[in-house]
């Protein structure tokens, strides 16, 4: 289901040409995308009592998607849990400029706190 999600949005950051010949990303409404993160984040919850030694944790790292950091409110953006990063509210207050000239080759989790 992380898969899919994933690929429903990934499928709209390709932009689509429209009738008078300009590119156009498809956009969403902010509350489906609300509902799909809610969604993310339950099956997530679901999945860590899965996981209950260093082998399970393996295992899921390349299957699993996590929601990360995106500044548009239009669309989920997801990636692999291996190639992700947490990042903490406090971590980010402190490092934030250090982080956005840093080139990453990892993507940041952060919490979110959308009222859903």
């Amino acid at each position: 289901m992380l898969a899919t999600i994933k690929d429903k949005y990934g499928a709209a950051d390709e932009p689509t040409k429209t009738s008078d010949g300009t590119h156009r990303r498809r956009r969403f409404l902010e509350s489906e995308v609300k509902r799909d993160l809610h969604i993310c984040v339950c099956l997530l919850n679901e999945l860590k009592s899965y996981v209950v030694d260093e082998d399970s944790l393996k295992t899921l790292r390349s299957q699993v998607f996590v929601p990360i950091h995106s500044d548009a409110r239009d669309t989920l953006k997801l990636a692999p849990l291996s190639e992700c990063s947490y990042c903490d509210d406090e971590w980010l207050r402190q490092g934030m400029k250090n982080v956005l000239n840093a080139e990453l080759s990892y993507y940041l989790v952060f919490l979110f706190y959308w009222k859903i």
